[in-house]
């Protein structure tokens, strides 16, 4: 039996999966002087996921990666958000800190709205616990608007309905949204001698912060930093590596179990607990309507701040 001849490369550093948080490493890790291989199975460019929010800290790691000058002559910065409540028909303006200025419609059980991304295009969403589409994620794109226009958000206001029903279908998807719970973010396992995780791998959160992106490019720039200080005061050893990735995992695990930990409380508020008719439900909205806003908010977003330096 003829024996397969296997090649066999050593790197000095291997990424897995070519999302945010690891071309983001690739590129921050050039800057500090290490080469890296990044192995992702698609062999072209996909447009998947959804829209990307910038806030001030994902800012600080992009002028740190050396490329946040090639997206701010393209989108502008917004920071005010126009909050609507269906049952009440109440408008309110909330100092949005995470750089969106986007319209949000609040329901019992469902958020949803619309941001402008630059003067031609803009990201509308839905959040729902109760609709029939389920976890399905690769259903009709068809069968996703006509539940959204004509079951979940039928009695809309009429200028979220007018952008959802001119959505491009090709760019319509519906998906769960997937949360790993604060204390395992905080007290599990983030490395293992030589390997270690980044972004959604570490601490995949809901997006009522708009941090996933964000977080995913701080880890690139906290990864590197650290990778490259226990490099310099190593004794010649080989040990400098997992020295490296376990301060990296020291400074990440606290900051994003908070921000993910806010992010779920962030959305679970606003959405007033659920579409229940209840005491918690009816105590919720009226906490989310007189006090999220006003107080709350303003304390989660102080997290968008956190500059990454290299």
């Amino acid at each position: 039996m003829e024996e397969k001849q296997m090649m066999i490369e050593e790197e000095e550093i291997v990424i897995v999966g070519g999302g945010i948080a690891s071309l983001a490493t690739a590129v921050v890790l050039k800057r500090v002087g290490f080469h890296s291989r990044v192995l992702e199975s698609h062999s072209e460019l996909r447009t998947t996921g959804a829209a990307l929010t910038l806030a001030p800290n994902a800012w600080f790691a992009l002028r740190a990666l050396g490329v946040d000058h090639k997206l701010t002559s393209v989108y502008q910065s917004f920071n005010k958000s126009v909050v609507t409540n269906l049952e009440t028909g109440v408008r309110q303006e909330v100092n949005n800190l995470t750089g969106k200025n986007d319209r949000q419609y609040l329901g019992r059980g469902i958020r949803a709205g619309f941001v402008p991304l630059n003067s031609k295009e803009l990201y509308w969403f839905f959040l729902d616990d109760s609709s029939s589409l389920g976890k399905d994620i690769s259903i009709n794109p068809d069968i996703i608007l006509k539940e959204v226009t004509e079951n979940l958000a039928k009695d809309f206001p009429s200028d979220y309905l007018t952008v959802a029903k001119h959505a491009d279908l090709s760019t319509l998807s519906w998906a769960p949204l997937l949360f790993r719970v604060p204390w395992n973010v905080a007290f599990g396992q983030a490395q293992n001698g030589n390997v270690t995780v980044a972004g959604d791998a570490f601490h995949p959160m809901n997006p009522d912060l708009d941090q996933g992106g964000c977080s995913s490019l701080e880890d690139a720039v906290v990864l590197a930093r650290c990778l490259s200080q226990a490099q310099k005061v190593a004794d010649g050893g080989q040990q400098w590596q997992q020295e490296g990735l376990k301060r990296y995992v020291e400074e990440r695990r606290w900051r994003v179990t908070w921000i993910a930990a806010g992010s779920w409380f962030s959305g679970w508020s606003q959405k007033g607990g659920g579409n229940g008719e209840n005491y918690l439900s009816n105590a919720l909205r009226w906490f989310r309507d007189r006090v999220f806003y006003k107080f709350v908010f303003p304390r989660l977003t102080e997290s968008v701040w956190f500059d990454c330096e290299i």
